[in-house]
């Protein structure tokens, strides 16, 4: 049990880190505008970052992706949701899983609609990802969108429980 406690510490606070690298490069004025960009066939209200749209920008995402070997993604709020606009993150496909929208039941649906970080674990397209979610403000400090970091540890898993069948107690 403690091995499996500091595991699970350790992805925390590497998810953690990960998730104040991807922010440090989102450093600006974010604002929500009215315009609606079509991302699949859903719309979804322009996030800018210093007056450049995020919308449909991998940029950021794919260079963070590369460094820091973890998928990020940029959600911007849409009524009550959460919509992905800009992501690393693919599904079963190896399509980017944009215009998707955060599960309002995701315990990090409400911890970042009231301005507070969440980590943990989730399942996304058949993988395992320690998670952070972190709320993205307006000037005026309203939640207007998402910043996330997902650390895939699927493979790591898999080699942990072949770890324990072997155990002799």
């Amino acid at each position: 049990m403690d091995f499996f406690d500091a595991s699970d510490k350790e992805l925390r606070v590497r998810t953690d880190g990960l998730a104040k690298g991807f922010q440090s490069n989102l450093k600006g004025k974010f604002e929500l505008g009215d315009t609606m960009i079509d991302i699949k066939g859903r719309p979804t209200p322009a996030l800018t970052l210093d007056g450049k749209t995020i919308n449909l920008d991998y940029l950021a995402v794919d260079r963070f992706t590369a460094s820091a070997g973890a998928v990020a993604t940029v959600f911007a709020k849409t009524g009550d949701d959460f919509v992905r606009i800009s992501t690393s993150l693919k599904n079963e496909n190896g399509e980017r899983a944009v215009g998707t929208l955060l599960d309002r039941s995701h315990p990090g649906y409400q911890a970042t609609l009231i301005g507070q970080s969440f980590t943990g674990l989730a399942t996304l397209f058949g993988r395992q990802f320690m998670t952070q979610y972190d709320p993205i403000k307006n000037v005026q400090g309203q939640v207007i969108g998402l910043s996330f970091v997902g650390l895939d540890f699927t493979d790591y898993l898999v080699s942990l429980k072949n770890t324990l069948r072997k155990l002799k107690i």
